[in-house]
């Protein structure tokens, strides 16, 4: 008995450990998501369209190539993480990692592949 009492004890200490370490923790994420994870509000749209004419003038006047190797970093791992939101999105809204199943669509098949067996069929 005293074994199971010893068990029990250890487990809420666990717990109680577990709480104590993850609540500022959590509290820190929330504040910070409640912040960063919320969809532009109208008044910001203003900035996204002065960003884009800045950009676009960046592009046109060939002041681009000032860019610092720090600033051309952060702007391509944001690039990549619009493609990787975006192709996230689109295997959500598919419901399917390979691609779209389209009915009757006939596929070219690598010499690879058994003959008579199509991958993207459902009936398998």
């Amino acid at each position: 008995m005293a074994f199971l009492q010893r068990w029990v004890l250890k487990g809420v200490n666990f717990g109680i450990k577990t709480v104590d370490f993850a609540t500022p923790r959590l509290q820190t994420f929330w504040k910070y998501a409640k912040v960063e994870l919320q969809p532009p509000r109208p008044s910001e749209l203003s900035q996204v369209i002065t960003g884009l004419q800045k950009g676009y003038a960046r592009i046109d006047k060939g002041t681009w190539r000032e860019v610092t190797v720090r600033e051309a970093a952060r702007n391509g791992l944001v690039g990549l993480e619009f493609l990787f939101i975006f192709f996230v999105g689109e295997q959500i809204g598919r419901r399917s990692i390979i691609g779209y199943n389209i009915p009757g669509r006939k596929l070219s098949h690598s010499p690879f592949d058994q003959p008579g067996h199509d991958w993207y069929d459902d009936d398998h």
